[in-house]
């Protein structure tokens, strides 16, 4: 009965060695698997901050696209009035960014920019010259 009782000892270490084994290989997949989803969200906290850094850095513009597509007007229209700006202001020597120019002013600009091509455009092409949008005179 003594070599009956060690091999059911043996037995059973084995089979606790095993689960014990089992046991480490499914620790050792949750662990690799932990460091994935770690990298994976370390991934997107990367991207969330530069989607976030993008917009905060076109947080001031906001504003001002808003009041542009409000009065129907597209940046394919706008982009050519904004250099035109940048050039004068250049050519002028004045830093319209230290200079305290207002969104409400960059607006109005552009749209007064608008509305007297509107009225060029209809006055060379009517061959009449009519009294500009804005209300003044111009000669």
């Amino acid at each position: 009965m003594g070599v009956t009782t060690d091999r059911l000892g043996l037995n059973q270490i084995s089979r606790e060695k095993d689960q014990r084994r089992y046991e480490l290989l499914v620790i050792d997949r949750r662990k690799q698997k932990l460091v994935e989803w770690r990298k994976r969200l370390e991934q997107r906290e990367s991207n969330l901050k530069d989607r976030e850094s993008r917009v905060f850095e076109a947080e001031p513009f906001l504003s001002v696209a808003k009041q542009l597509q409000n009065l129907g007007i597209g940046m394919e229209e706008t982009l050519p009035w904004i250099e035109i700006l940048w050039e004068k202001a250049e050519a002028e020597n004045v830093d319209l960014l230290n200079r305290g120019v207002t969104e409400s002013q960059i607006v109005q600009l552009i749209n007064f920019a608008g509305e007297w091509n509107k009225y060029w455009q209809s006055s060379t092409t009517n061959g009449n010259f009519q009294q500009p949008v804005n209300g003044s005179n111009s000669g």
